[in-house]
């Protein structure tokens, strides 16, 4: 749902509810930038974007309803590229999380990801001492929810092992949250998708066949090893408008039915650690020219489903 981004947040009937009833999706990721929903003191439940009236929080929890409503789990994601230190971070998932469960109560089904790609890579020094004092300070305030935390770049499958080792040295991440309930991310775009930097695409993109890369199980194998569950939020996976999962470019052609079937096979042998997979490139921000966006065909549902 990237339209959320910039504040329009994605209507449920006609954006998100076909998703859940007709295609069978059964977790969904709204990222947010906090900037729209917090103004430094206090939650903003409306704010203006060009001009206009635009109301926040409602939307977010009418999406909210109808996702929990039909048992899926919905991911709030802070897609600013902060770093976990940042001292209003605390601040807004305190106050955001705090409405949540004045509104929802205690529910598995919400997950805070607490961060999108913190930093954009750029590695904190303090990055396991950032990390627990956020997730301590959230838990502080009687929030509940699963927290979800990760580092790095758009890569960050592959690029996991070096905040793994920080937070080692600090007794591992099974100890940062009081409430056992953290559940570390993970983004993966080489050799499946162009992905959306605008060197990539048709014209060149990073697609190697249809096997699936040696860097998710391996990312699996260092979640288990210490007991913590994973979850990957972002990845390219193919498909578009015409199809779904089904695409032709690449050298070896990528085949997306080919490479889905392997990644269930590997994802299947880690029940317990992996809690679920989103694709990004849904929702009404990306338009039908981008390669491998995620969407139904447009002449309806009844041809898609994502089971």
């Amino acid at each position: 749902m990237s339209n959320s981004i910039n504040g329009y947040i994605e209507d449920i009937t006609r954006f998100v509810k076909p998703y859940i009833v007709n295609a069978g999706a059964r977790a969904i990721r709204m990222p947010l930038r906090r900037k729209n929903l917090w103004n430094g003191v206090a939650l903003t439940p409306v704010i203006k974007l060009n001009g206009y009236d635009t109301p926040q929080l409602e939307p977010i929890f009418k999406n909210i309803e109808l996702s929990i409503s039909n048992d899926v789990m919905f991911v709030i994601d802070d897609h600013t590229y902060s770093q976990y230190a940042e001292p209003d971070l605390l601040k807004f998932w305190v106050a955001f999380g705090t409405a949540l469960q004045q509104r929802f109560g205690n529910n598995d089904l919400i997950v805070l990801e607490l961060q999108n790609e913190s930093g954009k890579g750029a590695w904190d020094p303090a990055y396991a001492q950032s990390v627990k004092a956020l997730v301590a300070g959230i838990r502080a305030a009687g929030i509940t929810y699963p927290l979800a935390i990760g580092w790095g770049n758009w890569n960050n499958v592959a690029n996991f092992g070096q905040a793994m080792a920080d937070l080692d040295k600090v007794g591992g991440p099974g100890t940062i949250d009081p409430l056992n309930r953290l559940i570390w991310t993970g983004h993966h775009y080489p050799t499946t998708t162009g992905n959306d930097q605008a060197k990539s695409g048709k014209s060149n993109p990073e697609i190697s066949g249809s096997s699936v890369s040696p860097a998710i199980p391996t990312f699996f194998d260092g979640c288990k090893a210490r007991r913590l569950q994973c979850m990957i939020t972002e990845i390219g996976v193919g498909g578009g408008a015409r199809g779904w999962l089904e695409n032709g470019s690449g050298n070896p052609e990528f085949n997306g039915k080919a490479w889905f079937k392997q990644y269930d096979e590997i994802q299947s042998r880690y029940a317990g650690t992996v809690v679920g997979t989103i694709v990004w490139g849904g929702g009404s921000a990306w338009p039908d020219t981008y390669p491998f966006k995620v969407e139904y065909q447009k002449d309806g549902w009844a041809h898609t489903n994502l089971h």
